[in-house]
């Protein structure tokens, strides 16, 4: 949250009030969320990536925000769709609370991820052995889709996406 001074007052600014006013009336603006965490891991075994992935829960953190409303939702964001279309979503029990738990599940057992760029991961090589691990989850959306997100469900992404200023990373949460 940024503060403010107007007129000798204060004012709270929310990133959903910085993601209204910077794309105005046109909410079908495309946005990418993406969030960003890092590790150190063994490289030379070849599983580094797969490592850093594991550790750090980046099939979890994927699963819980394209999991829940507004992200369900058709048209609502890419990895959804895609879902849809490759027929993954089945294989769990609707009313059971398993649904987050079973993307990620699909997550980890499928090429998705990497192929559609939902997860991505760098290492930054430390010495023969260790790198430094940073992977980035991502999913295109639209602005509608993010404001109608709760006010916490976003905490730890940004919002990237272009304005007719130019490009503008929002932090959600």
């Amino acid at each position: 949250m940024r503060l403010e001074v107007q007129e000798n007052k204060m004012e709270v600014v929310t990133w959903k009030e910085k993601i209204k006013k910077a794309v105005g009336n046109n909410v079908h603006t495309k946005v990418q969320l993406y969030t960003e965490d890092s590790t150190s891991v063994y490289h030379y075994t070849g599983e580094g990536e797969e490592s850093a992935i594991n550790e750090l829960g980046s099939y979890r953190t994927l699963a819980d925000l394209v999991s829940v409303m507004p992200f369900t939702s058709r048209g609502a964001c890419d990895v959804m769709d895609t879902l849809r279309d490759e027929s993954l979503i089945g294989g769990y029990y609707r009313g059971e609370g398993t649904f987050t738990e079973h993307l990620a599940e699909v997550f980890a057992t499928d090429w998705l991820c990497s192929e559609n760029g939902w997860i991505e991961t760098n290492l930054d090589h430390m010495d023969h052995k260790r790198a430094m691990a940073t992977v980035t989850c991502r999913v295109e959306t639209d602005a509608d889709t993010i404001l109608k997100a709760g006010d916490n469900q976003l905490v730890g992404w940004i919002a990237s996406f272009d304005t007719e200023l130019g490009h503008l990373d929002v932090e959600c949460g």
